[in-house]
């Protein structure tokens, strides 16, 4: 499912399905000062989702992005930015059973002044995987261009697992880049205060998940509809009902 808000944009999309494989390919071409902010959501747990994502930004154009990953998927998303172009990207994903999850993105500069902003961070929990490669590449033509880049995995179990693989691929100086990975449990510190406060351990912890969810989807500006999406998705790692 996807929500957008949409001027002087075109878009394309070829999808085909199977009975336990979806396969979508997606192009948005961002016209001269276009602005796009796209929630694009995918609760499909009983589909293998395989999913390409372009976008291509001309001059002065502007997206916020949302990827909301759940279920069995590999999704590729791939970024292309003009003179002046801005991008940012505060995605997620949640895992749960024995799920797998890989995520590739493309941060491509090829305009100066452009700007890239990635944050896709998410949770596994049971026995699921997630594996997450970055690359931020930075054209001779973008001058003073900045991007950044982030994946972190919170894991909930002994048995989930996560691999995350950022890099940077710069071909000009006057830039500005930065990337960042983390893969860990919940701080048990925390934990551990919450309950000395009288919350329950598992109060506790939907606390905290729902918190990380929180911070890492705040590109989403309808508080409703962010409040609704971290609901399901902390109920998906936790198993609740």
């Amino acid at each position: 499912m996807s929500d957008a808000i949409i001027t002087t944009v075109d878009s394309g999309q070829m999808c085909s399905k199977s009975d336990h494989l979806q396969s979508c390919t997606y192009e948005w071409h961002l016209k001269p000062g276009a602005q796009l902010n796209l929630i694009h959501e995918s609760w499909d747990n009983l589909t293998n989702i395989n999913s390409e994502i372009t976008f291509f930004l001309q001059k002065g154009s502007s997206l916020v992005y949302v990827p909301i990953i759940t279920g069995n998927a590999h999704i590729k998303i791939v970024i292309q930015l003009e003179e002046n172009a801005s991008v940012l990207i505060s995605g997620t994903y949640a895992m749960n059973g024995t799920q797998k999850c890989s995520i590739d993105t493309r941060q491509n500069h090829v305009g100066k002044n452009s700007n890239s902003s990635l944050m896709i961070n998410g949770v596994a929990a049971e026995k699921s995987a997630v594996s997450y490669h970055g690359m931020i590449s930075i054209q001779e033509t973008a001058i003073k261009s900045n991007a950044q880049q982030e994946n972190k995995t919170l894991l909930l179990s002994d048995q989930s697992t996560a691999l995350s693989v950022p890099s940077l691929e710069v071909h000009t100086n006057d830039v500005q880049c930065g990337h960042g990975s983390a893969i860990g449990p919940l701080q048990q510190e925390h934990l551990v205060y919450a309950q000395s406060r009288g919350i329950s351990f598992k109060q506790a912890q939907q606390l905290l998940i729902t918190s990380y969810f929180a911070q890492t989807l705040d590109g989403i500006l309808d508080e409703k509809v962010r409040e609704g999406i971290i609901e399901r998705l902390v109920k998906i790692v936790l198993k609740e009902e």
